[in-house]
């Protein structure tokens, strides 16, 4: 009796359930379940990204997005902080391990620190939307793909992150760990590329032509060298503007370029292993995959790279390293910079090339930057209490500002919309920046200011859309956007980032700022050309300094919230109109103090420059 007993309980354990819903990761295996009849759970907006749910007739269960609610989000950025610190220490003594060194691990954060940072917030997403899915043995989720490719560095992992295969491996992996009644049926395929969403890039010659130009003149020119010069790299200058700074600071004329490792090693180091361990905390899920998927740069690679890097026409011995950009992607040159800061106490100085840096209310990518640079470089006023944050001016706008127009009675005047389009998944926590799951109805609250406009200002509005066409980029989502804004408004005027933002201004009377931590938003400002912010501060959080400015815009017409009265001052106000409001003194005085503020105008910005890399510290 016993034995029957047993017997019958193997079968009903080894009894497959009928599931009667499916978890839905990403567009890939949406269209498997059309016509199939089983309820459908939507992980995220992602899922949406060919706008199929609209054809969908049948029950649809859709996980709210977690960093909607912005009080989530913020607890959920202290909590990436804290697991960050705790994983720095662990990475220190695992690579240090592997590769027989005894580096710091301020040596390692520079190195391993975007990566790790990024890696944690995407995953984290994920643990978040699974736990608020029962856990019912009538659900089930597809595993779609074969694991993915290790990246072979920080930017590689970067773009692999914003995958739907990566994502699909991710919720099959914490929905193994988190619910262990539902089911994970394997669809593995052999070509990843036939199911991934083909998103086009643009090819320039004119752009292509100018860049084999430069890289013609930085090969050569970086052949002439001195042993103790102040290195710099992407200033965010003009071409011409950087290669005189150089001549400012260095006596040479020349100009540095990136240098990407390709020889990339075939073989695997071992990674750790873990046991999986009773507590389902996000630390101890997050842990095992964590090392899994760390870039070949940090472990195959490093050493090579160190070589590869020891070759390259760069300073020897440097006093200073300069970069607006390098130490976040660029794995060849955070290694390097992190050898001549061991070697020689070399100090690594950033400047901000975009905006944001003192708008947010927390940002891990300022965090990252106060943790890793000796000194950071901002547009504006210093706001920080940190002595690393000095105040500089905006470069990029100094050395190349907005063109004014000079006749506002030209009957084809634009009124410039630009857009900041979100990436599909999230691995960077800003407190203003919008989510891939909120863009829909960020469009929705614009068409309600757009509505009310008058026929002959309605025609006037260009949106220039947020997604960019560059090769590898994770925002390239033009097609989805365009999707979007032909849903909700008809016959609206759409350009793409393909036309350069410059030429864009040049032809507008005013550009209409919607995400307020922009960079369009503080080129504007340092550039004086009229401008207006329309944007929801309950989802775009900012710090309270800034907030106080746009109070005191929003007193003067400047900042609204509320679509209808942006409606009424649009329609009232013709370009004239609006030159000459904007001309005003007391506009004047308004956009004077901003830029000192936020966005300063540096005359000379090539001398400034130079200046404050010369100086001591």
């Amino acid at each position: 009796m016993k034995e029957i007993l047993v017997n019958l309980m193997r079968n009903i354990k080894s009894k497959k359930a009928i599931t009667n819903e499916v978890i839905i990761t990403s567009p890939i295996e949406l269209k498997k379940y059309f016509k199939v009849p089983k309820k459908i759970i939507i992980t995220g907006e992602w899922c949406n990204e060919n706008l199929e749910l609209e054809k969908i007739q049948k029950k649809i269960q859709f996980i709210k997005y977690p960093f909607e609610n912005k009080k989530l989000k913020k607890k959920s950025y202290f909590k990436i902080i804290q697991v960050y610190k705790l994983f720095i220490f662990e990475i220190t003594d695992f690579l240090n391990k592997q590769h027989d060194v005894k580096h710091s691990s301020d040596y390692w954060e520079q190195i391993v620190g975007v990566w790790l940072l990024e890696f944690l917030i995407i995953s984290y997403e994920k643990y978040l939307i699974i736990k608020n899915i029962k856990n019912s043995s009538k659900i089930e989720i597809n595993k779609i793909f074969k694991d993915t490719d290790v990246a072979t560095n920080s930017l590689h992992a970067s773009n692999i992150m914003n995958s739907h295969q990566f994502n699909n491996e991710l919720f099959c992996y914490f929905t193994s760990s988190l619910k262990n009644k539902i089911e994970i049926i394997n669809l593995k395929r052999k070509k990843v590329k036939k199911f991934q969403k083909n998103r086009k890039s643009i090819f320039s010659f004119k752009l292509f032509l100018k860049r084999i130009m430069i890289n013609v003149f930085s090969s050569v020119s970086m052949l002439f060298r001195k042993k103790n010069e102040i290195f710099i790299i992407n200033s965010y200058l003009t071409f011409i503007k950087e290669i005189y700074l150089q001549l400012k600071v260095n006596k040479l004329l020349k100009l540095n370029s990136t240098y990407t490792f390709r020889n990339h090693s075939k073989l695997r180091i071992e990674r750790p292993l873990f046991k999986e361990k009773k507590n389902k905390s996000f630390l101890n899920m997050i842990r095992p995959i964590l090392f899994k998927n760390m870039p070949k740069s940090f472990l195959e690679d490093y050493k090579e790279i160190i070589q590869f890097s020891e070759k390259l026409p760069w300073a020897k011995k440097p006093p200073k390293i300069f970069t607006s950009v390098n130490n976040l992607y660029d794995d060849t040159f955070k290694i390097w910079c992190a050898e001549k800061r061991r070697n020689y106490q070399s100090k690594l100085i950033f400047c901000c090339h975009g905006g944001g840096f003192q708008t947010q209310s927390y940002s891990t990518q300022n965090y990252f930057l106060e943790k890793t640079c000796d000194k950071i470089l901002v547009w504006g006023k210093n706001k920080y209490k940190n002595d690393k944050v000095k105040t500089f001016f905006n470069i990029k706008s100094s050395a190349k500002p907005f063109r004014k127009i000079k006749d506002y009675n030209k009957k084809d005047l634009k009124i410039l919309i630009p857009q900041d389009m979100p990436e599909m998944y999230t691995n960077l926590l800003f407190s203003s920046i919008l989510h891939f799951s909120e863009y829909r109805s960020f469009v929705k609250q614009q068409k309600k200011f757009l509505d009310g406009l008058n026929d002959e200002v309605r025609k006037k509005v260009v949106i220039r859309l947020g997604s960019s066409t560059n090769l590898g980029s994770n925002n390239n989502l033009t097609d989805y956007e365009k999707n979007i804004w032909n849903l909700e408004l008809e016959k609206i005027n759409l350009e793409t980032r393909n036309i350069s933002i410059h030429d864009s201004v040049a032809k507008s009377y005013l550009v209409i700022i919607t995400q307020v931590s922009s960079t369009t938003l503080l080129e504007c400002i340092t550039s004086n050309v009229p401008f207006l912010i329309f944007a929801d501060l309950k989802k775009q959080s900012i710090n309270d300094e800034f907030r106080k400015i746009l109070n005191n815009l929003k007193k003067n017409k400047i900042f609204f919230n509320t679509p209808n009265e942006l409606s009424k001052f649009l329609n009232k106000n013709n370009p004239l109109n609006i030159y000459n409001w904007w001309q005003s003194n007391k506009v004047q005085r308004i956009v004077s103090n901003l830029s000192r503020s936020l966005a300063i105008y540096e005359n000379n910005p090539t001398k400034k420059f130079a200046k404050e890399l010369k100086l001591r510290f």
